[in-house]
Order: structure tokens, then sequence, then C-alpha cells
């Protein structure tokens, strides 16, 4: 039997890698407000702690470079719809975020990327049910 880590922040792609319009990557765990507080930039820039529960937002996912000299240079990743579930009412009991991007692996993949490099880890098959 595998063994989970229920106080990690997992991610997935959520929907199926074809071709379609949207596709998702889904969040979840302790950490995942932080995480897309790090990688979210929000059109009317509030930070993503401050949106209320069961709401979506507009906005970008940025890749900020690491060196603190070009903070105010970020690239934006993909124009994307960001859901915020708050704990205890999600699925899995925990803070919940689910970002949708414009469908195709290249941007969902990005957006897997970043969750990971800023905390997240790979979800294992059948995590999100656990």
């Amino acid at each position: 039997m595998k063994s989970y880590i229920l106080d990690d922040t997992i991610c997935a792609i959520s929907t199926s890698l074809g071709r379609s319009g949207i596709g998702i990557v889904r969040m979840s765990g302790p950490d995942a407000i932080r995480i897309a507080e790090e990688i979210f930039v929000s059109k009317d820039k509030k930070p993503v702690s401050s949106f209320k529960s069961h709401t979506i937002h507009y906005g970008f996912i940025v890749e900020k470079p690491l060196a603190i000299s070009h903070l105010q240079s970020a690239s934006r990743v993909d124009e994307v719809l960001l859901t915020v579930m708050k704990a205890p009412k999600t699925y899995t009991r925990q803070d919940t975020v689910e970002i949708n991007c414009h469908g195709g692996i290249v941007a969902l993949r990005k957006v897997l990327e970043l969750c990971i490099r800023h905390g997240a880890r790979l979800a294992n098959p059948g995590e999100f049910t656990l």
C-alpha cells in the first residue's frame, strides 16, 4: 500500500492532456494559497489570501526572477481564472486552489512547474480523493 503525507501541499493537472480550450491545475494543502499568491497576480492587484472562499478571480500566472534586483520584472506565463476554496469546506477539507489556464500542454506544464518550484509536490494517482 502506498503511503501518503497528508500535510503536504499537492498539485496536479486535473484535465486530460488532449486538445482543449481550458486546462486545470489543482493544488490542495496548507500552502496552496501561499503558493498561489506567489505565482498569481490578479487584475486588481489584491493578494490571494484576501479572497473570499469559493470565488473566482481573473489575472495572470507570472514567473518572477529569483534575483532580488529583478523583482519588478515578472514574465506572464498565462492569462487565467483562479478559484480559491478555503478549508474545511472543500472536497479535500484543505485549502484548495484551481487554476484554469488555456488548454494545451505547454501552459499546463509551466503552471504545474511553478507550483512545484514554489513548494507543492506532484500528487500521486488518487491522492486528491484520499
